[in-house]
């Protein structure tokens, strides 16, 4: 009689977890059809497969990842407000910002940036923007990237002795138009940045984990405790920015569902199946990065007051595939009177032909 019992255990213990498995299986039937595909994010609704968000939320049946989710203006005017409202942000003419850059990853830089930014003169008009770049002992270095109204430029790199600036590919280059925005080295104008892109689509709610800001985040400026504290777990609402321009990069942003602010933007590259979505593209020359994929993701921390009534984020992480660079904004002024000179294009972004420092090149 042992024996025979000794036998039918096992079988009974299978038949035990078989019985769980079913009734497990049959809590699910509500929800979607599994299948060899519902691993994989749909391609009519990309980055949106809902059955990731019932994985997820671990909430059964699934629920749209789009019910009771704010609109895609909705998303922008909470950015707005959270950045001080239209009113204030309109009354922004200039900034000046005093940067403090650390490259902690990748060969250790240790320099001052400085940043002037203006107003255009008209509305359709472009951003004037300009940086400079200094040693920590105050000598001139090169003009690192700029805006006017012909575009935007870059410095022209160590390994380039000719030192003349780059000519922009695109209408971010010289980290213009949006980016300053996002940057915050001018405040928002929320029609202006609207009207770099053709629309923005809604990919649902994403957790991401920001960085801390590290000892270095001791030199930031601005007014008041951080708004959001860094180094912590945040839902954003992630859009994607499909260009005005097809020369432009797809745009990843990710704003914090509390607050609005804009936590993190990433490059989505280049698309030639503009103006489609780049997950649609399904030819073999498909160079789009997906989110959480990008060569360029950047974290905006320590989201501080500024001035009359206007918020900005005090530093950056910038990480690419071999480098991780931090940005520390460690004054900013609004509203300083700039003259028009200042935003003239470099001839030379190693010589100081605006009156500043040396000559040679680092």
């Amino acid at each position: 009689m042992t024996g025979i019992r000794q036998l039918l255990r096992p079988m009974f213990t299978v038949g035990i977890l078989l019985m769980a498995v079913t009734l497990s299986l049959s809590s699910f039937a509500q929800g979607p059809a599994i299948s060899q595909q519902t691993w994989e994010t749909p391609k009519s609704s990309p980055g949106s497969g809902s059955f990731f968000q019932c994985l997820y939320e671990q909430k059964w049946p699934c629920i749209s990842p789009t019910q009771n989710v704010p609109s895609v203006d909705q998303i922008l005017s909470k950015y707005e407000e959270a950045l001080g409202g239209a009113a204030a942000l309109a009354k922004v003419n200039t900034r000046v910002i005093i940067q403090r850059r650390f490259q902690d990853v990748g060969t250790p830089e240790d320099e001052y940036l400085v940043r002037y930014t203006k107003k255009p003169p008209v509305e359709s008009g472009r951003i004037l923007s300009i940086m400079s770049d200094s040693s920590l002992d105050g000598t001139f270095l090169r003009w690192v990237n700029g805006c006017d109204a012909k575009g935007g430029f870059s410095w022209s790199g160590r390994k380039d002795p000719s030192g003349v600036p780059h000519e922009a590919k695109n209408s971010t280059d010289g980290i213009c138009e949006q980016e300053l925005y996002f940057y915050g080295y001018f405040a928002l104008d929320l029609n202006h940045f609207k009207a770099a892109y053709q629309r923005f689509e809604y990919k649902g709610i994403h957790k991401i984990y920001q960085p801390v800001t590290s000892a270095v985040g001791q030199v930031a400026g601005g007014q008041g405790p951080d708004i959001i504290p860094a180094g912590e777990a945040r839902d954003t609402y992630l859009l994607l920015g499909v260009p005005a321009k097809a020369a432009d990069d797809y745009v990843w942003l990710y704003f914090d569902t509390k607050t609005g602010l804009l936590l993190r933007f990433a490059s989505g590259g280049n698309n030639p199946n503009w103006p489609n979505s780049p997950l649609d593209d399904k030819s073999d020359t498909k160079t789009m990065a997906a989110a959480g994929n990008s060569p360029r993701i950047v974290d905006l921390l320590q989201y501080r007051k500024v001035g009359d009534g206007t918020i900005a984020p005090f530093q950056f992480v910038n990480q690419g595939p071999e480098t991780r660079v931090r940005g520390l904004i460690m004054n900013m002024v609004e509203n300083a009177p700039v003259e028009d000179s200042v935003f003239l294009r470099p001839k030379n972004s190693l010589r100081a032909d605006k009156g500043f420092g040396t000559d040679k090149a680092r």
